[in-house]
């Protein structure tokens, strides 16, 4: 948004945080029609997804960030947009649809945060050259000399949590319908045809334990640890992270400041 609204942005901010300002006045005069958007009182659920569309659409309307030297969106984040943009429009035209239902403004933001952790983005790029990116479904079929996986946690690959459904589990596996154990199968099907005719395999997993995050490695990782048949090298890759001291922060009292405060003390 700064990069967009330049120092009226700055000014607004420091403002906010010099005066310690919770809550923005919608009334105040802002000159940038991002700004003026994005301080729009929004008091209605009808109004929330036209709200969020309209500061999307006028992001996309920017130059890329390769086109000009004033810094923008680059092409990565111009699709992040527009994909988001599709997303809110879709969940907006399902609310519509869904006449006599009527939502607090609490339920639509669930609604949206639950619709936006599942939204994926597909990417593609030149199958001939260059650096492949896929997912683990896309290499059905496909062989490659070098292979590099990452997220292999327990709980990403395979993925831990299963699609959100009515049906319990117990009446899915008396009926055959499909569970989480199927869904492990198909990755480990998948996991194993990808690298098994790899040269060069590097399978990547973070140690680092945040939230209900456990830092833990795949299962599949585990299996390969264990199979005497197969070479593993184990490497622990870390960065330093330098943290600066904060300065204390230090008012020294001088003759006017005794003055304002023997003010309010004495009357």
């Amino acid at each position: 948004v700064q990069n967009i609204a330049g120092e009226e942005a700055k000014t607004i901010e420091q403002n906010i945080n010099s005066k310690n300002i919770i809550y923005w006045s919608p009334g105040k005069e802002v000159k940038n029609r991002l700004l003026r958007i994005i301080f729009t009182a929004v008091e209605k659920v009808e109004d929330i997804s036209s709200y969020l569309l309209e500061i999307l659409e006028y992001f996309h309307k920017q130059d890329p960030a390769e086109e000009k030297e004033k810094p923008g969106f680059s092409t990565l984040e111009r699709e992040y947009i527009y994909n988001v943009y599709t997303s809110i429009k879709r969940l907006d035209d399902v609310i519509k649809a869904a006449k006599g239902i009527r939502l607090s403004l609490d339920i639509y933001y669930r609604l949206l945060n639950r619709y936006m952790r599942d939204m994926k983005i597909p990417f593609s790029g030149e199958p001939l050259s260059g650096l492949q990116i896929m997912g683990i479904l896309e290499t059905r079929t496909l062989d490659f000399e070098n292979v590099v996986i990452l997220s292999m946690n327990e709980g990403t690959f395979p993925r831990a949590r299963p699609r959100y459904s009515f049906i319990p589990f117990n009446l899915r596996k008396g009926f055959g319908l499909p569970t989480i154990e199927h869904q492990d199968s198909i990755y480990a099907y998948y996991f194993y045809r990808l690298i098994q005719r790899a040269r060069n395999i590097s399978l990547i997993y973070n140690t680092s334990s945040e939230g209900l995050k456990t830092g833990e490695m795949s299962r599949f990782l585990t299996q390969m640890k264990y199979d005497k048949e197969v070479k593993v090298t184990e490497r622990i890759l870390g960065y330093k992270i330098n943290i600066e001291k904060n300065d204390p922060i230090r008012v020294f009292k001088t003759e006017r400041t005794l003055q304002v405060l023997s003010g309010y003390i004495v009357k």
